[in-house]
C-alpha cells in the first residue's frame, strides 16, 4: 500500500496510527485518518473552511473514544482500520487515477473522507460551508502542492556549538578546558550558514 503513496500521505497514515494507540483504539478509523491528516497539513485542510480552525479546535471535534469495531481489516503494513478507514483509503486511490495521478496524495485523502455518507468529517465540513464536490471544484482550480521541507520548520531554533581555538585543543581534568559548548536560541533558519574554523555546530529546529 506504502508504495502508491505520497510521503505526505504515507505520514497521514503514520499520524492516524498514532491518534488509534493514543485513543486506545483497536483500529484505525476515518476520524483518525482526518487528525492525522490536519497534523501534517492543517493549511490545506483549511483552504476549505470558513472561518480557519486551529488544529485545537479541531481536535475538540473529534474528541475520539476508544474504538472496537468487529469488522477489522489490515492494511500491508498489518495495521488494523475499520472498514470506514479501508473504504477511504480506497476511494483516495480512486480518486488519484481519476486525477490521472499515479500516487496517492493527501487531497485524494480529504476527497475520499468527504465521500463517507453520515460521517462527522463530512458534517464538519457542511458546517463550514464545504463539501465534497466543493473541495474537488476547488483543487481542479488550484492542486494541493506540499509544503517546501524548509516551510515545516518552526521559526525559531538552537544551535549547540563547540568552537576550539585550534585543532590541538583539549579538554583535561584539573585543567580550564579549551573547548567550549555554547548554546543559541535562533530565529527562522537562514539561507547560508557562516560557522567558525575548527567548530562543530548542531542545529536544532522542531518540525511543524
Amino acid at each position: 500500500m506504502f508504495e502508491q503513496l505520497t510521503p505526505e500521505a504515507r505520514r497521514v497514515i503514520f499520524f492516524a496510527r498514532v491518534e488509534s494507540d493514543s485513543a486506545g483504539a483497536d483500529a484505525i478509523t476515518e476520524e483518525h485518518l482526518f487528525l492525522g491528516l490536519i497534523h501534517e497539513d492543517l493549511a490545506f485542510v483549511n483552504r476549505f473552511l470558513q472561518p480557519e480552525l486551529t488544529e485545537n479546535d479541531l481536535r475538540a471535534k473529534f474528541q475520539i473514544q476508544a474504538s472496537y469495531a468487529q469488522d477489522l481489516k489490515r492494511s500491508g503494513e498489518g495495521w488494523p482500520m475499520d472498514s470506514n478507514c479501508a473504504s477511504v483509503l480506497s476511494l483516495a486511490d480512486e480518486e488519484a487515477r481519476i486525477a490521472g495521478s499515479t500516487l496517492t496524495g493527501i487531497e485524494h485523502m480529504l476527497m475520499a473522507l468527504l465521500r463517507i455518507n453520515g460521517s462527522r468529517v463530512v458534517e464538519l465540513f457542511r458546517r463550514y460551508g464545504a463539501d465534497f464536490e466543493t473541495v474537488k471544484r476547488q483543487l481542479a482550480i488550484t492542486p494541493y502542492v506540499p509544503l517546501a521541507k524548509e516551510e515545516r520548520l518552526a521559526s525559531t531554533g538552537k544551535v549547540w556549538r563547540m568552537a576550539p581555538d585550534s585543532l590541538d585543543a583539549t579538554v583535561a581534568v584539573d585543567k580550564k578546558p579549551e573547548v567550549q559548548v555554547e548554546e543559541q536560541t535562533l530565529g527562522a533558519l537562514p539561507d547560508t550558514v557562516t560557522v567558525r574554523p575548527f567548530s562543530v555546530n548542531i542545529y536544532s529546529y522542531p518540525v511543524q
